[in-house]
C-alpha cells in the first residue's frame, strides 16, 4: 500500500533498444581469369571480414548474402546460400571465439550465383568497368547468418548495408593474398589473438615486407 502511494501517478516511457550489431567489417572479391578449362573459364572467391557480436563461441551454420551494385536499389551482382558443413566447407573454420573478428572465404558458383542481368544494361556494365580499373566496388548488401551458440541454439544475425565499399581484384593467375590485404582464412585453434598496438604493428610490418618486396 505504502508503494502503490508513492507512485500514484506516476508515469515512465520506457524504450527498450537493442544495441546495434555489427557483424561485417569488409569485404573484397578476386576474379581469376582462366583459372578453368571448362567454361565459364574464371572463378571468383569472395572474402568476408565477420566480427562475432556476442561474447560466446559462436559457429558458422549457414550464411545468406545478396550483394546489389551501388546499393539496394541497383542489380543483383551474386546471391550467395550455403550451408557449412563437409565435405564442401571444413567447419573448424567457420569457429569464431566471443569479440572474435576473423577472415571467411566464400567461392562462388559463377554460372548459378552470379547475375548476370546487369549485361542488359550499357550504364551498370560502363560503371562496373570504371570500378573494376580502381579496385573499388560498392555494393549494397544483405548479410543473413545463422550461428550456433553452445550446444545447438540457433541464432539469426542480419546485416544490412546499402553502401558497403569493397575492392574487387583481377588477377591472370591464382593470387597468393586475398584481395584488400585481408589476412588469410585460418582454422579455429590455430589462432592467436592481437591487441590494438599488435595488430598496428602487425599491419607496418607486413606493408613494409611488401614494399622491400
Amino acid at each position: 500500500p505504502l508503494l502503490r502511494r508513492v507512485c500514484s501517478g506516476l508515469a515512465v516511457d520506457v524504450n527498450f533498444r537493442p544495441m546495434p550489431l555489427y557483424f561485417l567489417s569488409a569485404i573484397t572479391g578476386d576474379v581469376v581469369a582462366l583459372s578453368s578449362i571448362a567454361p565459364p573459364f574464371y572463378s571468383v572467391k569472395v572474402h568476408l571480414q565477420v566480427r562475432n557480436p556476442l561474447p560466446q563461441q559462436v559457429r558458422v551454420k549457414k550464411l545468406r548474402l545478396t550483394a546489389h551494385h551501388l546499393s539496394f536499389q541497383g542489380p543483383t551482382l551474386y546471391e550467395y546460400d550455403r550451408v557449412i558443413k563437409e565435405p564442401e566447407f571444413n567447419p573448424s573454420y567457420y569457429v569464431l571465439n566471443g569479440m572474435e573478428q576473423v577472415v571467411v572465404d566464400f567461392p562462388l558458383h559463377v554460372l548459378s550465383e552470379v547475375s548476370w542481368s546487369f549485361l542488359l544494361s550499357p550504364q551498370e556494365i560502363w560503371e562496373l568497368i570504371e570500378e573494376g580499373a580502381s579496385q573499388k566496388v560498392t555494393v549494397g548488401v544483405d548479410l543473413l547468418v545463422t550461428l550456433e551458440i553452445n550446444d545447438g541454439f540457433l541464432q539469426e544475425v542480419r546485416y544490412k548495408n546499402d553502401a558497403l565499399s569493397g575492392i574487387l581484384c583481377f588477377h591472370a593467375t591464382e593470387p597468393q593474398e586475398s584481395c584488400g590485404g585481408l589476412p588469410p582464412m585460418t582454422p579455429h585453434g590455430s589462432r592467436w589473438s592481437l591487441g590494438p598496438s599488435q595488430r598496428a604493428a602487425h599491419s607496418l610490418i607486413r606493408n613494409t615486407s611488401r614494399l622491400i618486396v
